[in-house]
């Protein structure tokens, strides 16, 4: 099972920095240019000078970065706890018309090797972001942002305990965002209320939601800078940095991501649709995006795609009515994985059918994605692609079957919602 344990975090000093509201950014792999200069306007501790750090004359970012961890560190902006701790954040948010509240336990876990122990990746991982966070964590020598873990909670003995845990406890920060979400800290570092989580957590398996890359990198930090000579887990590098958020939180939200889809030169809309009609029966749907987006999610079968295909032709509803179809396009996989609608469309569609190939799908110069159907809609209105595909959330439970099951979605199959902020705690590697 994992290893999960406190830590001596290191935090921004509200009596240097103020509001600490102004100091944290989402992660940064969804922080756009734009949004990292605003970001950066806000505050000149704000942690996208560290996440996303600028060159600054002959100086490299990675070395930019490594400098402001050190000088933040030495003013007195950044602190070390002086006893290990969990941090404990709620975030209270508006979804689909509901309050939700959202509960993650950030403590150091144990670095495994995929596969050989009882952490699990769901997602492929590039080696353009892998290099770009090694640099980074070279040079600042701390996780920067953590990773964002599920765990097993059948009986919510954990999400219970946390319950009572903090009815005992005092807040150490609250403030709402940018996003409009609250958020709420607990700094636990209490020695019998640490080691009763660890006991909890250590029973469990953990699967990566999101950050497979800063995970990875993580791992190859550990195999490349630990002395050798090391006992396993006795140095700061043999762990990283996850917040972790139990399967039965009502608050665990899985936002789609839907495709925009330029065709290749030879495609047929007839041939086309003739073609899918093999696999999925296709019926018109609403001419109203509101309406075609309330007859997606409420579908009969649970493989039920919408495709958009601009105002000349319309919407469809796709419904999969070959069982077999799966097991014949994909028999390498497992059971879990051909059930994923974002399998199906990537096999069935998207390779099959519009004979886009891996590198297609992954490149961005194919495939366009997006959180907000309406979105999807503009792209296929302005012509930058030819065809919206939109799609139902993956859930949780399948997200975990196929991680058990030892494979990985299809590119951009989850988009946990909200993100975990950046800033809250950071940990430091130096040891």
């Amino acid at each position: 099972m994992a290893t999960f344990k406190p830590f001596c975090g290191v935090r921004y000093s509200e009596k240097v920095v103020g509001e600490i509201e102004r100091v944290v950014a989402p992660p940064y792999d969804v922080i756009s240019s734009e949004e990292r200069e605003a970001f950066a306007r806000k505050h000149p501790y704000n942690v996208v000078q560290l996440i996303l750090p600028k060159a600054e004359g002959q100086t490299d970012k990675y070395e930019t970065a490594g400098s402001i961890w050190r000088e933040w560190l030495a003013s007195g902006a950044l602190r070390r706890d002086e006893r290990p701790a969990f941090y404990i954040c709620d975030q209270e948010f508006i979804f689909e018309g509901a309050e939700h509240r959202r509960r993650a336990v950030t403590g150091r876990v144990l670095l495994e090797e995929f596969g050989r122990g009882s952490i699990y990746p769901h997602e492929h991982t590039m080696s353009g972001p892998k290099a770009d966070r090694m640099r980074l964590m070279q040079s600042c020598r701390a996780n920067l942002s953590p990773v964002f873990g599920l765990f097993p909670d059948p009986g919510r003995s954990v999400l219970d305990d946390l319950d009572e845990m903090l009815r005992r406890s005092s807040r150490s920060a609250e403030f709402t965002d940018w996003a409009g979400i609250r958020n709420t800290l607990w700094v636990i570092d209490d020695p019998e209320m640490t080691d009763a989580i660890s006991a909890a957590m250590n029973e469990r398996i953990l699967l990566i939601a999101d950050g497979h890359h800063r995970y990875e990198t993580a791992l190859e930090y550990r195999n490349t800078f630990r002395p050798k000579d090391a006992a396993p887990g006795s140095v700061a590098a043999d762990y990283v940095m996850m917040a972790c958020v139990s399967m039965r939180d009502q608050g665990l939200k899985i936002v789609p991501t839907h495709r925009g889809v330029k065709v290749p030169p030879r495609f047929n809309w007839d041939g086309f649709i003739s073609s899918i009609c093999a696999d999925f029966r296709v019926s018109p749907a609403s001419n109203n995006p509101d309406e075609f987006l309330k007859a997606v999610t409420k579908g009969t079968d649970i493989h039920t795609i919408g495709l958009y295909a601009g105002p000349s032709r319309g919407y469809f509803l796709l419904s999969m009515k070959n069982p077999d179809a799966m097991a014949k396009a994909a028999p390498d996989k497992p059971q879990p994985w051909r059930e994923l609608d974002v399998a199906i469309l990537q096999k069935l569609i998207m390779e099959n059918r519009l004979e886009l190939d891996t590198a297609a799908l992954t490149s961005g110069g194919n495939v366009m994605y997006s959180q907000v159907p309406s979105e999807i809609f503009r792209m296929v209105n302005d012509g930058e692609c030819e065809l919206g595909f939109i799609l139902n959330p993956t859930l949780v439970e399948q997200v975990r079957s196929v991680a058990e099951a030892g494979s990985k979605m299809p590119p951009k199959s989850t988009f946990f919602y909200p993100k975990l902020l950046t800033g809250m705690a950071f940990h430091y590697l130096a040891d």
